[in-house]
């Protein structure tokens, strides 16, 4: 048996392991995956459960590259010993007629393990924040900031898996900038991603009311990352919402409409090997990371997600100006696509173990995110963009460049920022 095939089959039986026993017994599905000429790629399989699962597995974290060879003598006997460890959850058979694998999964029981075990990585995530001393909330930029006295407070909110300690040189220009104009604090809060986006609104906008009622005759920008924009447009879209203080959000590269990085499958492995060539942007990995099971968020984002879905088919909030700025220089180029097909066909040409059919199946169903002229790498255009919302800009840079320091984007960015904090009112952003 090979050491991935052992890895794989070992990964299995960790889900089936006794998490499941107090859960009932319930719906069973059989997922058939056609193999080619007898072999299939075990990530094909797994990738195969987990959408008719319709959850994240913790094995996909370890997906084994080889195959299994439905024809190989040694087949069954190995399936045998593998499905000793993995029943009653999963059972692994073959169909030799018919060259296909079945694997027989109980969906009811993965999926209230999948929950309980989410909670238990939640839990422990929380008690780690502790230790590291990590705070959430909001409090003020400078250690000696008096909000309770400001005029105009900028408060800056961070995207998925982030903290406001990565927007300081932001911080910094907006005070340096605003503070020629009017009297000024900057402002942040921090929340814990894996609680989910419904969460992270909820402690914002008690954080701001206990802020307000320090200071009434304030007024609020909210300047979000990412993820931080849904979490102040569920905050602020909430019916029965009514702090006027809060007069503006600048968004910059927000999934208004949800990543398709979020709901990619773990287990297709020519994707993630791809990504890892050319994906410096580390938020492809930290949605596909094995803990993001347990990180409510990611199932947030996701483009077809109940949380989104909510949040669009309602109105925006009137009495507050929105600005989006958004990124389209995105990990893959149009350059690198193109040679991708050519090698694609040249696989194909060369019949190299139908490798070129793969690829050119992989090409064509590439997310949007991820190419130049269509998303920054996480977020595309289209997704990040809001009917009725007339300031939006798109500009060259890739997702988390507000972050990075020292970049030319970076100041690009910050400067767009900057224009629609500007008191006097927004300028065109066509000039």
């Amino acid at each position: 048996m090979k050491v991935a095939t052992l890895l794989f089959i070992i990964c299995l039986s960790l889900v089936s392991s006794s998490v499941f026993a107090a859960v009932p017994f319930d719906e069973k599905v059989n997922v058939v995956v056609q193999t080619l000429d007898g072999k299939v790629a075990w990530s094909k399989i797994v990738e195969a459960v987990s959408k008719e699962v319709g959850a994240d597995i913790p094995l996909l974290g370890e997906v084994p590259i080889g195959e299994l060879d439905i024809k190989a003598p040694s087949t069954r006997l190995m399936l045998y010993g593998a499905n000793k460890m993995l029943q009653p959850n999963f059972r692994i058979s073959i169909n030799r007629r018919n060259e296909t694998v079945i694997v027989r999964v109980n969906k009811t029981e993965i999926k209230a393990a999948l929950d309980q075990l989410g909670k238990q990585l939640r839990s422990d995530a929380d008690e780690a924040d502790v230790a590291a001393g990590r705070v959430f909330g909001l409090r003020p930029f400078r250690e000696k900031g008096k909000l309770e006295n400001a005029e105009h407070i900028v408060l800056l909110i961070h995207g998925f898996n982030s903290n406001t300690d990565q927007m300081s040189t932001l911080a910094k220009a907006i005070e340096k900038d605003l503070k020629k104009h009017e009297r000024i604090e900057v402002a942040c809060f921090d929340y814990a991603s894996h609680h989910g986006i419904a969460a992270a609104a909820a402690s914002l906008e008690k954080s701001i009311q206990t802020l307000i009622d320090k200071n009434p005759d304030c007024s609020i920008s909210l300047v979000t990352h990412s993820m931080g924009g849904i979490v102040s447009r569920v905050m602020v879209e909430r019916k029965g919402f009514a702090m006027t203080q809060i007069k503006r959000l600048v968004m910059v590269a927000p999934p208004n409409h949800g990543t398709q990085l979020a709901a990619l499958p773990f287990g297709n492995a020519a994707l993630n090997s791809l990504l890892e060539e050319v994906d410096k942007t580390g938020v492809r990995q930290a949605l596909q990371s094995v803990v993001s099971m347990a990180n409510i968020s990611v199932k947030d984002l996701r483009p077809d997600s109940k949380c989104l879905k909510e949040l669009n088919s309602g109105k925006q909030n009137g009495t507050i100006d929105y600005s989006i700025i958004l990124g389209d220089r995105g990990v893959l180029a149009a350059s690198q696509t193109n040679l991708l097909k050519q090698f694609a066909n040249q696989l194909s040409e060369e019949k190299m173990n139908n490798g070129g059919d793969e690829l050119t199946s992989l090409l064509k169903t590439l997310p949007p995110e991820l190419l130049t002229g269509k998303g920054d790498g996480v977020v595309s255009v289209e997704s990040g963009r809001l009917s009725g919302v007339d300031d939006t800009v798109v500009m060259s840079f890739q997702h988390s460049e507000l972050l990075k320091d020292g970049g030319k984007s970076q100041g690009k960015i910050i400067r767009e920022i900057l224009r629609c904090l500007q008191p006097s009112g927004k300028i065109d952003p066509s000039k």
